[in-house]
This record gives structure tokens, sequence and C-alpha cells, in this order.
């Protein structure tokens, strides 16, 4: 065996590594030999054969984190979930270059099975299930103890499973270590107590703040585009974060359980605090008309006459007229009533506006858009959520919003929400083939129709943006490479010219370049 020479692939000046590679390529080739190496083309994704050199190779490692995890050892604390964690994250760190540089060109040469074992993916297999033994005996006590140490485990968790998937590319659809909290029915009704629990805490605390209305992003008025309020930037990330502990878990069940018990009845418990905002708008608008009615009545238009007189001259006061009065003595409250409106009709519409965006991220993030060729077209199944949410929302404020009020919250939502889906289109991973952007098309015009009372195809007054995406999306892929090819020649005020020529009213060269790229079907230059 010591005589066995490495393969020419492998190429290494240390004799110590050149025999490792004599011994593992021996045991993988025994193996095979007695027909102990292989793997059905039926078998689910994350089941790798059983490498017996891995396992070798393997066995220091995992009998490491058991005696300084699950043994008792001065490291076993249950109080500190990060050591554990972060073993694993330091192992896989350290040998990732080893298993990938050299393990993995063996395996890939010497075995004949069905599906080539994948060393650093076996290697975080192990790891998990070892760390899934340590969690199933640490998570009892943690939930009889201090649910804060369960919090702080569930977090930890979350940060190794974002390296594993994020930075070791271990595949999706691959068992992730949050899964151990959801493993029996009993484990996950807990999870899911302990998360109505904190959320709902958290969401008090939100609401509770005197400036939650104010904008988050106060002091970066120049960068930030969408100005949330305090409030609804919180619930977003609140919602978001909810979201990352539960999204890799492998039963739909599970997420729906979340969805459904956790983040709509808390996101339905927030607008309706909101009513109580609407109820603040509704209250300086109802100020505003009063004052304004009053800065006309005879006895207040007197006390401006002779506020107004005082700062004229001598000359001027001879010719001025109770009728050329110009102010109103509750002037500063008018304007500070009207802008309260204003201000507040635009906080709302940017919060359904993002809360629509949450939403519909997964229509616009599909690697693709592929759709039948029938030209009898239905609302997207993942359109559906987006549409709800939406159709929740908007009732909410016409319920409660004063129907003098509503033309200017329509001009102020829909402007909006136009920005919001030009965003999703152009910087969504989707791309479109011409009867996908039909497909496209289809769903704008149910979405424009379900929440514009008054909307008409025609209105090119109304998502001039959205319209412009979806025209260009759907034109023939000549006319699309005749115009990518103009605009490229020309520029900023000629290419107005010429999109005009192609009925686009709004969108730049810019954006009209970007979302020819988008055409999946169309051919290179």
């Amino acid at each position: 065996l010591l005589h066995h020479r490495p393969p020419v692939y492998i190429k290494s000046i240390d004799p110590r590594l050149e025999i490792f590679v004599a011994v593992f390529i021996f045991g993988l080739r025994v193996q095979q030999a007695l027909g102990e190496l292989h793997s059905s083309e039926n078998a689910e994704l994350h089941q790798h054969p059983s490498v017996w050199v891995l396992d070798a190779l393997f066995e220091p490692i995992i009998s490491r984190f058991i005696f300084h995890f699950i043994n008792e050892s001065s490291t076993n604390k249950l109080e500190k979930p990060e050591w554990s964690f972060s073993y694993i994250g330091n192992v896989l760190s350290d040998h990732a270059e080893f298993l990938l540089g050299y393990i993995q060109p063996l395996l890939n040469r010497e075995t004949k099975s069905f599906v080539i074992p994948d060393a650093k993916n076996i290697l975080i297999g192990k790891l998990l299930g070892i760390l899934e033994r340590k969690l199933l005996q640490d998570i009892p006590l943690l939930l009889a103890s201090n649910q804060a140490l369960y919090c702080h485990t569930l977090s930890e968790c979350v940060k190794l499973e974002k390296l594993l998937f994020e930075v070791h590319n271990y595949p999706e659809g691959f068992p992730s270590p949050m899964q151990t909290f959801a493993l029996t029915p009993q484990l996950f009704d807990a999870w899911v107590r302990i998360e109505k629990h904190v959320f709902s805490r958290q969401l008090s605390r939100v609401l509770s703040n005197q400036h939650k209305w104010e904008k988050h992003f106060e002091a970066l008025a120049d960068i930030d585009q969408l100005k949330p309020t305090i409030s609804s930037e919180s619930v977003i990330v609140m919602t978001e974060a909810l979201t990352e502990r539960y999204h890799r878990l492998l039963d739909v069940n599970h997420k729906t359980r979340m969805v459904e018990e956790i983040q709509i009845p808390n996101l339905i418990q927030y607008c309706k605090a909101m009513k109580k905002f609407l109820q603040a708008v509704q209250s300086a608008n109802y100020c505003s008309l009063i004052l304004v009615d009053w800065s006309e009545q005879l006895m207040f238009l007197e006390l401006q006459y002779e506020k107004e007189l005082w700062s004229k001259t001598e000359d001027e006061q001879k010719e001025f007229s109770i009728q050329d009065v110009e102010g109103s003595m509750f002037e500063e409250p008018i304007t500070l009533s009207n802008k309260v409106v204003q201000k507040s009709l635009r906080g709302i519409s940017s919060a359904i506006a993002r809360t629509f965006q949450v939403y519909s991220e997964e229509y616009f993030n599909r690697s693709s858009k592929i759709v039948s060729n029938s030209i009898q077209y239905d609302i997207s199944p993942d359109m559906c959520s987006p549409l709800f949410e939406l159709k929740f929302s908007i009732e909410l404020v016409l319920d409660e919003l004063a129907s003098m009020l509503l033309p200017k919250f329509w001009r102020i939502f829909t402007k909006e929400l136009d920005d919001y889906m030009l965003a999703g289109i152009l910087q969504g991973r989707s791309r479109y083939t011409q009867n996908a952007a039909e497909q496209l098309r289809f769903n704008m015009k149910v979405l424009f129709s379900f929440i514009h009372p008054h909307y008409k195809p025609q209105d090119t007054a109304v998502f001039p943006k959205t319209k412009d995406a979806i025209h260009i999306l759907i034109m023939d892929k000549s006319d699309l490479r005749h115009l990518q090819d103009e605009l490229y020649l020309l520029n900023a005020t000629e290419q107005q010219r010429v999109l005009r020529e192609y009925r686009i009213s709004v969108l730049s060269g810019r954006d009209t370049e970007q979302l020819i790229k988008k055409r999946s079907d169309l051919p290179r230059a």
C-alpha cells in the first residue's frame, strides 16, 4: 500500500500527504470492489452514500464535538450555545480548502457510483447530525428553564444556517439546522408559542413608541426613497426576521403555521393600529376645513384686514379694502394641518406599497417566467397573496378615510405603487418571453382594476411607468432589437424623441435598455 503512488492530478511534495492519498484511494477502491459504495438514482438529494474513508477521516472531528458539547464537560454550557455553533463554523473554515482541493478531486476521479459523494457536504451532514443530538438534549431544558436562552439558541442556529447556505454553498433543499426545532409536533408547538409571545411583545413595544408615525430615516432624507415610518420599518424588520428563521424548513405546513398564526395576525393588529393614524388624518383634515370656513366669516376677515392694514404704508392703506385681504387669521394652523394630511397620506401609501413589495418579491424574483402558449390568461398563483394583502389594506383606508380625501390618496398611492412595480420588474431576477410578458400585462390589469375604483386602461396618467415597462416587454423581437440599436447611438435628448415614436411616454432610455435585456427570448447582438 505504501508503494501506491498518488495519481498525477494530485501534486504534492509532502511525503505524508502522498501516503494519505494512497491510503485514501486504496480504501475507496476496496469499498467499491466489495460493492458497498453505491447510490440509487431515486435517492433523496441530501442522502449521500456512506464513504468509509470519509467516515474515518471525520471521526475525530465528531468525537471532539461529543466530548466538548454533549458529554459532561466545562465547555458544555446551556447558557453558551454559541460555543458549539462556532465549533462547526471553525471546522468548516479550517478544512474547506483541504476538502475541495484534495479530497473532492480524488472522489471525482475514483468514484464509480451514480452520485459522486460531496466531501464537504458529507462533513456538514455529519456535523448537523451531531448538532441535532445536542439540541434535542438541550431544548427541553431551555423550554423548562429560560425562554431568553431558547431565543438566543435560535439566533445562533440562524447564524450557522446562513453560514452553511450562503458561505459554504450547502444546497437549498437539504435539511437545515433549524429543522431540529420542528422535529416533533411538541417541539414545533413550543417554537410557535415562543415566537408568538416574542412577536406580540415586540409589536406592543413598537406601538407604544410615541414617535411611531415619524419617518425612520429623517436624518438621511437625501438617500431615503421609501420614507417608511419608525413603526412600519420595525414591523417589516420583525416580519422578515421571523421569515428568516423558518423559511428553510422542509415541511410546508410548518411554514404555513408561522405565517397564519404569527405574521398575519400581528400584521392585522398593526393595520388596526393604523386606523388611529387614519383618524388623526381625518382630524387634521376636519380642522383644516373648519378653519378655512371660519377664515371667511366676517369677524375673522375684519381681524385679518386690520392685521394686514397695519403692515402697509399710509398710501396703500387708503386703497386697501376688506376684499383685498389675502391671508387668514388661521393661516398657520391651516397650513400645518394640510401638511399633516399630505405627509400622512404619503406615509399610508408608502406603508401599503411596501407591504405589497414584500409579498410580491417571490413573483418578481423567479429565475424565469414560463407560461403556456394559450391565449387564455389567469392571475398568476404567486400574485394572489400580494393582491389579498393589498385588498385588505386598501379596504381599511376606504372604510376610515373621508371621501373628499380619496382622490388625493389615490393620486399619491398609485404613484407609489407605480414606482414599486417598475422597481420589481427592473430589479427582480425574472426574465420574460413575449408570452410571459403578456401574462404580466394580464396580472397588472387585474391588479390595477382591483385596487383603483376608477381605473381605465386608456388613462395614461395612472401607472404610466408600469404601462411603459409592459409595453416594452411585449414588443416584437425585431422592434426591440431595432429600438436597442437606435438608443445605443443617441444622446439622452434624441432618445426621448425615439421613445415617443415607440409610444413609450415616461421611461428613460436607460430604463428602456434595462427592460429590453429582461426579454429572455431576444437573440444576442
